[in-house]
C-alpha cells in the first residue's frame, strides 16, 4: 500500500503517522539480515498479528461454589485434553472453549475458534 503510513494534516499538508504493522514488521525484521527476506516477512507478520492474538485466545469455563464464574486459559501442558495428566489436570471430557473477546447475541464469550481466530491462528493452533 503506497503511503498507508501517511495522513494529511492540517493545510492538506501530509504528515507521518504511526502504523501499528510497519511498526511490528520493522522490529521483527531488525533481527534478521537482507539474506533471509522469507523469515523476516513470517516473523513480520507474526508480530502484527500478535496484538490481536493476545485479544481472540481461547479461554475456558471454570465455576467453583466460592468464586463464581471465571474464565482461565487452556494448560499450556496438556491443553485441557482429556485424562489425568502429570500437569496436575484431570477430566472425564475435553475442555469446551471460547473466545476470550466475542460474546453472542446473550452476551456470553462465543464458541472458540471464532470467526477471527480462523484468520490469525494456524489450523494446528486452532
Amino acid at each position: 500500500m503506497k503511503g498507508c503510513a501517511r495522513g494529511i494534516g492540517r493545510g492538506g499538508r501530509t504528515a507521518e503517522m504511526s502504523d501499528p504493522a510497519i511498526e511490528a514488521a520493522q522490529r521483527a525484521c531488525s533481527a534478521y539480515d537482507v539474506d533471509h527476506p522469507r523469515r523476516c516477512l513470517e516473523a513480520a507478520a507474526c508480530e502484527a498479528l500478535k496484538p490481536i492474538r493476545e485479544l481472540h485466545r481461547k479461554i475456558h469455563p471454570v465455576f467453583s461454589w466460592s468464586d463464581g464464574l471465571r474464565f482461565d486459559d487452556p494448560c499450556p501442558d496438556c491443553d485441557g485434553k482429556a485424562g489425568v495428566h502429570p500437569c496436575g489436570c484431570w477430566a472425564d471430557d475435553d475442555m469446551d472453549y471460547r473466545c476470550a473477546a466475542c460474546r453472542d447475541d446473550r452476551g456470553h464469550p462465543s464458541d472458540w475458534p471464532c470467526e477471527t481466530a480462523k484468520l490469525i491462528y494456524r489450523e494446528d493452533e486452532l
